[in-house]
């Protein structure tokens, strides 16, 4: 099976599945969490760091928790980059299989200075047609509604998003949205508001 086909998703399996990716700046180390609802034939995920978002370095590898790679129950992943530099540092994971096939995970940007209110920094892919991954930052653990309105102002969708503090990369699924433009509206447990723009193929 080609990674390229795994990663279409159209009539095959994806060998991991995953819930969330999260980082947050702890001291001079940054901590990184996943969660995966699903594994099969998982060896593990590669750590890469990027200090431009375009190119990125093995920083380390995590065996996967899965008894023999393959889980049907939710695992929780943790890493910490202990030689921070820069300003900024990208995250992604690359999983890779017992087979050798291996898939890029979702970006997660971790920045020196502590967000201090709820903002959306970046939806990917924009136009989407099926799945959006969504980048926010959060000064805390909570959650939050995700609220997509249509050009007219109708809500059309309504999500709880559980985000941890810091950095966090989500997968929210647009497949029964029709074409056209919306608006997305994160609110906090606070009351705090932060908007964003989504393209539906």
């Amino acid at each position: 099976m080609s990674t390229v086909n795994q990663l279409t998703g159209a009539g095959f399996i994806l060998p991991v599945d995953l819930l969330s990716f999260s980082g947050y700046k702890d001291g001079s180390r940054n901590q990184l969490k996943w969660t995966t609802s699903t594994e099969q034939n998982n060896k593990g995920f590669e750590v890469q760091r990027s200090l431009d978002g375009v190119n990125y370095t093995s920083i380390g590898f995590v065996n996967s928790l899965a008894p023999g790679g393959s889980s049907s129950g939710q695992l929780n992943y943790t890493f910490a980059d202990n030689s921070v530099t820069g300003s900024r540092q990208f995250y992604r994971l690359r999983q890779v299989d017992f087979d050798g096939n291996s898939k890029l995970s979702n970006i997660v940007l971790l920045k020196s200075d502590k967000p201090s209110l709820i903002t959306i920094d970046g939806m990917f892919p924009n136009p989407a047609t099926t799945v959006v991954n969504m980048m926010l930052s959060s000064p805390v653990k909570d959650k939050v509604q995700m609220v997509i309105l249509d050009v007219n102002g109708r809500i059309v969708k309504v999500q709880s998003l559980n985000v941890e503090a810091g950095s966090n990369t989500l997968p929210v699924n647009v497949a029964a949205l029709a074409g056209g433009t919306y608006m997305v509206k994160l609110i906090s447990s606070t009351g705090e508001v932060s908007t964003g723009k989504l393209v539906k193929q």
